[in-house]
């Protein structure tokens, strides 16, 4: 994943009360899902920051990898 892709960044709850970072990739139809804790994505500055820093989304993808396929 590189950041000069990153289309747009957005952000899901997950049942466990994580949060899915649902980043969408030039030319991919599908978003990327990365699953990280409640506290990691407020200690980050939620998802303005992350949005605007788009290197945040891309360090937590290889941290953690894809968190779940998306299902259409």
């Amino acid at each position: 994943m590189d950041v000069n892709n990153i289309t747009s960044i957005g952000w899901l709850h997950n049942a466990d009360n994580s949060i899915a970072l649902t980043i969408c990739l030039r030319f991919q139809m599908k978003p990327v899902f990365v699953s990280i804790s409640k506290v990691e994505f407020d200690n980050a500055g939620g998802i303005e920051k992350i949005q605007k820093s788009k290197q945040l989304a891309v360090d937590f993808f290889i941290k953690y990898g894809v968190g779940r396929e998306y299902k259409g």
